[in-house]
């Protein structure tokens, strides 16, 4: 099977041949696949949406036809008369995008179908699959030869003795905290039977024993980044694998609560790694859309085609192994592509520095992920009605430790661009740290938390006190002194005006003769 990888292919993505089409000696040189090198595997020039093309392509050359029938002009009513030869792919009009429950000749139509145009591409059908095998038994254009054991020894891919064609690896965790083990599994192929390990922190493992060398694990002593090599051997060749900057070791208060993220910045900072598994669009900043400031995160989740996609978003470890309890505060504004879509956000957070990770929050698409009603378009937030706010309090004992990281994970079920803003991850620490006030007969209470416009302070005296209420931001700065000032015993209440504050984390501070204490509030 000839496949032309071509720079330019004739104004299309990609074209093929029937196997009628091919099946004489004059046409025999036209036998195979052009394709447009930018629609050709998912990396490179070209893109995972693009990725499929060559799937559609390979299509033609087993004898299928596009579902809409012999023609390349999908959407047009007409074709609704026209049979692609298969029985259980439904009469359509033809797709040039994703609605799935599309319906254009009295049934729903097979819209992810590999032969369609819709670009969200993830299936044949069983009488596509016969249809297929078909072609690949029949003489025509001699389809049947290409599996037969001459034909594989001739074109040099039929050999008793395993080649060795690649040496590979991948690491379980590619960012860990010092001490932490990484465990390494080697992917390469064929007949390795010698590894050499070079982690790049003077650590060099080699031998013969696959249970000792082929999958190896190796603990960081060091924070750094470091590159790791794999010298595959088949006992009379060597092939070998570096990939630079593999391995990140973090020391586990390597972020600094509290963590204000806007995503005004370039996207990921210091604080941040981002995980793409599947390849796909994956997070990205944008100027299109935000709550506040000018940018925010996106998943054009709109353009991702595979049901079940995972993307992610990590923290560095934080130190709350003194903190009382732990915010983390976002915005987040989604739209559905139908009531039924069933993307999930979710919110972990590790103790263990990833490890493992505990579920803290689930937003489902069809409940609580909305923000806005369903559209089948594109989603953008056009106003700040269109942004929702969440805020998960940690305060059980054992997960505030050293080592705690947050995950925002986004899996793709078929539905529509999510976006967040302003996440907020702040420690409350204990008395010695915020001292609480003796002259306090119970804590500060702020209400509404979070607020909009003004913010309630509650609390109660035993003695009449001279005390300064002030006002502060995230990063500890002064913005106001709201108060200073004789205040009697008793229940006191006071109103504060928040009307001029950008949404964000802020603190209130009373300070006395007898003592400081802090709390924290949110604007939203």
């Amino acid at each position: 099977m000839n496949v032309w990888v071509c720079a330019y292919a004739g104004g299309a993505a990609g074209y093929t041949l029937l196997p009628s089409s091919v099946n004489s000696w004059f046409m025999a040189p036209q036998d195979g696949i052009v394709m447009l090198h930018d629609y050709v595997g998912s990396i490179g020039t070209s893109s995972p949406f693009r990725s499929r093309t060559l799937t559609h392509e390979v299509g033609h050359w087993l004898n299928l036809i596009h579902p809409w029938g012999p023609t390349n002009e999908p959407a047009v009513a007409e074709n609704c008369a026209f049979d692609d030869n298969v029985q259980d792919t439904p009469n359509t009009i033809g797709w040039t995008s994703c609605i799935l429950d599309g319906e254009s000749c009295g049934s729903l139509d097979n819209v992810q179908n590999y032969m369609e145009y819709s670009y969200c591409s993830r299936m044949f059908t069983l009488g596509q699959r016969t249809r297929m095998r078909a072609a690949l038994n029949a003489g025509t254009a001699q389809r049947n030869q290409l599996w037969q054991v001459g034909n594989l020894q001739d074109t040099g891919v039929y050999n008793d003795e395993p080649i060795l064609c690649a040496a590979d690896f991948q690491a379980a965790n590619r960012v860990v905290c010092v001490g932490q083990e990484v465990s390494f599994d080697d992917l390469s192929f064929n007949g390795v039977n010698y590894w050499t390990w070079s982690f790049g922190d003077g650590t060099v493992i080699e031998g013969s024993d696959p249970e000792l060398h082929q999958n190896p694990s190796h603990v960081f002593t060091n924070p750094g980044v470091y590159d790791v090599t794999l010298i595959a051997s088949n006992g009379q060749e060597s092939v070998q694998e570096l990939k630079s900057d593999y391995i990140v070791v973090l020391s586990e208060g390597a972020a600094v609560s509290p963590l204000i993220e806007g995503f005004e910045e370039a996207f990921p900072a210091s604080n941040w790694f981002v995980e793409n598994p599947g390849g796909d669009i994956g997070f990205e900043t944008t100027n299109s859309a935000s709550f506040s400031g000018a940018k925010s995160l996106r998943i054009r989740n709109y353009n991702i085609s595979e049901e079940g996609a995972i993307d992610a978003f990590v923290s560095c470890p934080f130190d709350f192994s003194e903190a009382t309890s732990v915010s983390i505060s976002y915005r987040w504004a989604y739209a559905n592509r139908t009531e039924e879509t069933d993307d999930r956000l979710k919110i972990y957070i590790s103790t263990n520095c990833g490890d493992s990770w505990i579920l803290k929050k689930l937003h489902r698409g069809f409940t609580t992920l909305p923000t806005v009603p369903a559209t089948n378009a594109s989603f953008t937030p056009d106003s700040p009605e269109d942004w929702a706010f969440n805020e998960v309090v940690v305060d059980i004992p054992d997960q505030l430790v050293s080592g705690f990281r947050v995950m925002f994970e986004f899996e793709a079920r078929g539905g529509n661009n999510l976006y967040i803003d302003d996440i907020n991850i702040s420690a409350t620490m204990p008395l010695g740290i915020y001292q609480e006030a003796s002259m306090l007969d119970g804590s500060i209470n702020l209400y509404p938390n979070p607020g909009e416009d003004i913010l309630w302070l509650e609390t109660t005296l035993r003695e009449t006190q001279l005390a300064t209420i002030q006002l502060f931001d995230p990063e500890g700065r002064l913005l106001q002194t709201v108060t200073s000032r004789e205040i009697p015993s008793g229940e006191f209440r006071m109103a504060i005006d928040i009307s001029n504050l950008s949404s964000g984390m802020y603190f209130i501070r009373w300070n006395s003769a007898s003592g400081t204490t802090t709390s924290r509030f949110i604007v939203r």
